[in-house]
């Protein structure tokens, strides 16, 4: 199912069957040039049929189109899990054996008992240390404060 909501209004402006890029543009296809033009934000997972639709139907859709965190960190937590096996292939690392979950926690997620070990595997400067730091670097974005103000009519639409 493809499903558009209004994140301002907190309504649903639209569900279609299916994830094709057909099913979003059916949706865009009932919209106005004016009620498109009036599309501030489109926030999407990074399912490239949805990525197309909103290329081919929102004016400046390019500067308008915003990924979920879900899928963002989703996609850091896989490169730090492929830095982690890659560095423990290589062979340059014997303690990165067993550690795999250690890496995808969160930091304030990481439980008591293997915090010393998850410290102690920091200390070594190893890539998937860097990668993981990057990859809390990125997760701390999503922390900062909003911008207030209303910039410009229409609201920010969203498809899953």
């Amino acid at each position: 199912m493809t499903l558009v909501c209004d994140l301002l209004g907190g309504t649903i402006e639209y569900v279609g069957e299916g994830r094709k890029t057909e099913t979003l543009e059916a949706f865009y296809r009932t919209l106005s040039t004016e009620q498109k033009n009036g599309i501030r934000a489109v926030a999407m997972d990074m399912w490239d049929p949805f990525f197309q639709a909103t290329l081919r139907h929102v004016p400046e859709a390019h500067e308008k189109i915003v990924f979920d965190r879900f899928h963002i960190m989703g996609y850091a937590g896989k490169a730090v899990d492929t830095v982690r096996k890659k560095e423990s292939r290589e062979g340059g690392a014997p303690e990165l054996k067993g550690s795999k979950y250690l890496w995808l926690y969160a930091k304030e997620n990481l439980p008591e008992a293997q915090k010393e070990r998850f410290e102690a595997l920091r200390s070594l400067n190893l890539k998937v240390g860097r990668a993981w730091t990057m990859r809390e670097d990125l997760r701390s974005l999503w922390k900062r404060p909003k911008r207030s103000g209303n910039a410009g009519s229409g609201g920010p639409l969203t498809a899953a």
